[in-house]
């Protein structure tokens, strides 16, 4: 395991300030880590698990990046589950309107099968279950 150079980790936090960005890193190198880096908002923390220095500030600059399009990100995201929301709304809609239409189609079937036969002349209208002379 590398030793941590702690005037990087001290520089990448006076970066982080220089930038306005009220988040503290910890460099802490751990060759089984699953990422380079993590952030924790809550803690406003900035893990980074990489061994090299190089690495290390450019997992920082990563990090940095991800903040700065957070917001975009939700925006995103918020976009995205109000469409959902609407093609929900129209999707309920639209079943609803198509059961009612299968509720007048089952009682015009049903009028249609109480009906005697037509006699000549007559005409059933299929779409209001009426029947007319020709």
């Amino acid at each position: 395991m590398s030793k941590v150079d702690y005037s990087l980790e001290s520089r990448m936090n006076a970066l982080l300030k220089r930038l306005g960005l009220d988040y503290a890193v910890l460099w802490q190198p751990d060759p089984d880590a699953k990422h380079d880096a993590m952030t924790f908002p809550e803690k406003k923390i900035i893990e980074i698990y990489v061994e090299d220095s190089d690495s290390a500030f450019n997992a920082l600059i990563h990090e940095i990046m991800e903040l700065r399009l957070k917001d975009f990100v939700g925006m995103h995201i918020g976009i995205e589950n109000t469409l959902l929301t609407l093609l929900q709304q129209i999707a309920y809609r639209k079943k609803e309107e198509a059961i009612e239409r299968i509720i007048e189609d089952m009682r015009a079937i049903s009028e249609f099968e109480k009906r005697p036969t037509p006699i000549k002349g007559e005409v059933f209208n299929l779409s209001d279950a009426s029947v007319s002379e020709e």
